[in-house]
């Protein structure tokens, strides 16, 4: 599944490895550092107009967004309990299709 993370960007949800609050997470200084080391490699993507208030950190990059990442958690749960539901509902239909044989 592809989760919308603001403006035209969408990222694979399987990519995603975490998700970071802008506030707290460019507090200390190692990932100020580590920030600026992937800036300089160009492992950094701007996908937000205004100030970015999450950090995506995925497989090949880090995503910088103006989404709240609670909205960004909570896209990707609704992708997944709907993925959960249609599944459910398949195993339904094959259940009853095979007893009505």
């Amino acid at each position: 599944m592809y989760v919308h993370i603001g403006a035209e960007h969408i990222v694979e949800e399987k990519k995603i490895i975490g998700i970071f609050d802008m506030d707290t997470a460019t507090v200390a200084k190692q990932t100020k550092k580590w920030l600026k080391e992937k800036a300089a490699r160009g492992q950094i993507v701007q996908c937000s107009r205004d100030i970015p208030k999450s950090l995506l950190v995925c497989e090949d990059r880090l995503l910088m967004c103006d989404l709240n990442p609670a909205t960004i958690k909570g896209r990707i749960t609704k992708n997944n309990s709907g993925r959960k539901q249609a599944n459910t509902e398949r195993k339904r239909q094959k259940s009853k299709n095979g007893r009505d044989q």
